[in-house]
């Protein structure tokens, strides 16, 4: 082989050789550059592959590239840029602190520092740091001198203005910003417009949050009129309306609504419903409210706004129910303690006009945490002490009493919270604090309409304290006064307390006759009557109860407790036997349909079965469940009917009253007796094999009591058949399974007569026998001693005749 051809061989190995190592270079990332394996080009090649990344998406790996490409950049604009891109696609992925982190690793200086501080601000305002990332706007602004970007980073920062409300700082900024727009329209005769609509738009807005509408409207109005089909002046134009219905040109404003032609027409619903909201129309403004609350095309700041209004709208209406549903709402949606702040006011104050008093206190200690400096301090103060007091929690209601006194010394009603905070002092025994607190609104405010309520507490003091005389003198004072007539009753009432106390009555009742017959028209009359009825009815003295019962109907005949004192009439007539005074009440009270209407049915039915009428007895009850088919009473009804017809010998229709009772889902203490009676009815219509069976399935299946009973009935059922044997051993059973000790006895005994008919005298007596064991003196009403004693008798005769 020619030197020439082995030449020419080795340079096509080379060749070969370098493919195969581009190639796997080409296929690994780790790898050197594709031209040189130069450290130099190691950085562009992580670089590109970065780039690579980044556009698909992958900005994980291409952080990792461009990590790599950072190792092998040396050149101060190449590592910045690096660096750049890496801030990029941290902030992609969502991590901000990394890329500011990874920010201030960068040359300082050079053309890409401004863009380096603006990427810092991305990250600031993703981190909501808003303050540092204007103060960085700061420093981008002073450091830029190109007009045309100083105008954007302007823009951004009087954007984050608004964003914390500074609108002062807000306006200035964009005032700077306008101002160079037109510089730049003089000089080049070209005109931004996206960045003159934005900056318009937005001092438009500042102007209306200042409520300088004049000028708002001027920039709205121009807006809406040039940029009619774009996003800018559909906005304006529902600003522009809404300035002109705060400023009364309602007619014009809603044209204006009408005619804007957008697909979201939720947005002028809002509008009109703060429309009516700021002229007081609550009613509509809630309407137009409530058409929109669930349109999720709204953004979340117009979804708040609707929220809250709806609430403030509802709780002027005074409905506070649903006032607190949309307060608690709006809590809900908003972040910020100070976005808060409207909602929990607004939630305590809708609880406290519910009377949920603990619910309101609940919300204003949350509130009092969270606003320790509120404007509204006094009034949460005021409504804490008040959600307290009318809960009872008189302690801490006495603590926010005494906040409030301390927090104004110039309070316009502080007699009325000197008298409240002394209440409480009363409920807490604290008599020497609470006379401090009544006795400076009689020294200090001598017209306050408080101070007849001071002193009957001083009276209600001097009872507590058992100074009888005192109260009485005092009450007397009050009495010459001229005195509402809730606080006139009142005195009056605790006069005869007094009176009591000294002795001027002997008891209680003869207090309660003498403020009646005294005051009839005091509207604690009628409450002091039915009190003495009620007395005699539990001692049982039902005529002196029939006696106060028809004193009361006479007295106070359009009172709301006429109808529980008929009621309560009718039954003491039928405890003393007046069945017919009885019925004509009831009839009387069965004509309605409220509690005692039912009553009314069931003394009816009860009364004519106790007197032997069942047929009226079973349409008494049968009305009621008729009329009242959720009654509590209708498996009573149904077990009544059904004895009803066992009394009139109708078993068939006794049993199926009895077996809607056990099949119901009630709880009815009868039950069980249920049960047994509709085996009862199966003996009466002479089904012995039925009844048999059926007290079968009650021995397998009933409770322990109801076991007993069927044994026995069992046994009876045998014994009547003449089978004794079979009947001795029931009731042998029947005396295990039975709980009561005279059940026991009388299945012993029912046993041992069995026992004695088969003629199995040391059977019987073992039943006798076990019966007395258990209790002689219950054993002695069925005569069990006699018995042993006759058999001994027997046992003895027998055994003479033997012999």
């Amino acid at each position: 082989m020619s030197y020439v051809k082995i030449e020419v061989n080795m340079k096509r190995f080379i060749v070969l050789l370098f493919t195969f190592i581009l190639l796997v270079i080409v296929n690994d990332g780790r790898a050197w550059s594709p031209i040189f394996p130069d450290i130099y080009n190691r950085g562009y090649f992580h670089s590109r592959r970065a780039e690579e990344f980044f556009d698909r998406g992958n900005y994980r790996k291409a952080i990792e590239e461009l990590n790599r490409a950072y190792a092998f950049c040396f050149d101060k604009r190449e590592r910045n840029n690096v660096l750049r891109k890496k801030v990029i696609s941290l902030i992609e992925v969502g991590n901000c602190e990394e890329a500011i982190e990874t920010i201030e690793k960068r040359e300082l200086g050079g053309e890409s520092e401004n863009e380096f501080l603006f990427l810092k601000t991305e990250c600031l305002i993703r981190l909501n740091k808003t303050e540092q990332a204007i103060k960085v706007f700061d420093t981008i602004i002073n450091q830029e001198h190109d007009y045309k970007n100083k105008i954007f980073f302007e823009i951004k920062e009087g954007l984050l203005f608004l964003s914390v409300d500074s609108l002062v700082k807000a306006e200035e900024t964009f005032i700077s910003v306008l101002k160079m727009l037109h510089r730049i329209e003089e000089k080049e005769n070209e005109i931004e417009m996206d960045k003159l609509k934005i900056t318009l738009y937005s001092l438009g807005y500042i102007n209306l949050k200042n409520e300088d509408y004049e000028n708002a409207e001027g920039y709205f109005e121009f807006l809406g009129g040039n940029f009619k089909d774009e996003e800018v002046g559909y906005k304006s134009s529902l600003y522009y309306g809404l300035i002109l219905g705060i400023k009364g040109q309602e007619k014009k404003s809603f044209t204006i609504l009408k005619t804007v032609d957008t697909e979201e027409k939720s947005e002028v619903s809002a509008m009109k419903g703060y429309l009516f909201y700021s002229n007081g129309s609550f009613k509509q403004a809630k309407e137009k409210f409530q058409s929109i609350e669930n349109e999720t095309r709204l953004n979340k700041r117009i979804q708040e706004m609707i929220t809250i209004l709806s609430a403030e709208c509802c709780y002027v209406l005074k409905e506070y129910s649903d006032a607190v549903r949309y307060y608690r709402k709006y809590c809900e949606m908003v972040t910020t303690a100070k976005q808060k702040m409207p909602g929990l006011y607004g939630l305590a104050w809708s609880y406290f006009r519910l009377g949920q008093y603990s619910n309101a206190y609940a919300v204003l200690k949350d509130f009092l945490m969270l606003y320790p400096g509120s404007p509204y301090l006094q009034k949460i103060e005021r409504l804490s002490a008040l959600s307290l007091f009318y809960v009872g929690e008189h302690e801490q209601a006495k603590f926010h009493f005494t906040r409030l006194l301390n927090i104004d010394a110039a309070l316009q009603d502080k007699d009325r919270i000197y008298y409240l905070r002394g209440k409480s002092e009363f409920y807490l025994r604290e008599f020497e604090a609470a006379q401090s607190d009544f006795d400076k609104i009689i020294d200090m405010f001598p017209d306050s309409r408080w101070k007849p309520h001071a002193m009957n507490m001083i009276s209600r003091i001097s009872f507590e304290k058992e100074e009888y005389l005192n109260a009485y003198n005092t009450n007397k004072k009050l009495l010459a006064m001229e005195l509402s007539p809730t606080l006139l009753d009142e005195v009056r009432f605790q006069t005869e307390r007094c009176l009591l106390y000294l002795g001027y009555y002997k008891n209680p009742i003869e207090m309660s006759r003498a403020f009646v017959m005294k005051y009839p028209q005091s509207p604690k009359s009628a409450d002091l009557q039915l009190e003495v009825a009620e007395y005699y009815f539990l001692l049982q003295k039902y005529w002196e109860a029939i006696r106060e019962y028809e004193r009361f109907l006479n007295l106070f005949p359009e009172d709301k407790s006429n109808r529980f004192v008929l009621y309560k009439l009718a039954r003491s007539y039928s405890q003393i036997g007046y069945y017919g005074k009885a019925l004509d009440i009831c009839k009387e009270l069965s004509v309605g349909n409220d509690e005692y209407a039912e009553s009314a049915l069931v003394s009816m039915g009860d009364i004519r079965f106790s007197t032997e009428r069942y047929k009226e007895s079973i349409n008494a009850f049968k009305e009621l469940t008729k009329r009242f088919p959720e009654s509590n009473m209708k498996d009573y009804a149904n077990f009544i009917i059904g004895k009803n017809y066992l009394e009139l010998n109708l078993p068939q229709e006794a049993r199926v009253s009895f077996e809607l009772v056990v099949k119901s889902k009630r709880v009815f203490p009868f039950k069980e007796d249920a049960k047994l009676l509709i085996a009862k009815t199966l003996y009466l219509e002479g089904k012995g094999e039925e009844y048999l069976e059926y007290l079968n399935t009650m021995i397998k299946t009933g409770t322990l009591e109801l076991r007993a009973e069927s044994y026995f009935l069992k046994a009876e059922y045998k014994k009547e058949t003449g089978r004794f044997k079979e009947a001795m051993d029931l009731y042998e059973q029947s005396s295990m399974a039975y709980e009561e000790n005279a059940d026991k006895i009388r299945a012993l005994y029912e046993a041992g007569l069995s026992a004695e008919e088969l003629m199995l005298f040391d059977e019987a007596m073992d039943f006798y026998k076990e019966a007395l064991a258990i209790s002689p003196l219950e054993s002695a009403k069925f005569g069990i001693e006699e018995r042993i004693k006759r058999i001994e008798v027997i046992k003895a005769k027998l055994l003479d005749e033997m012999d």
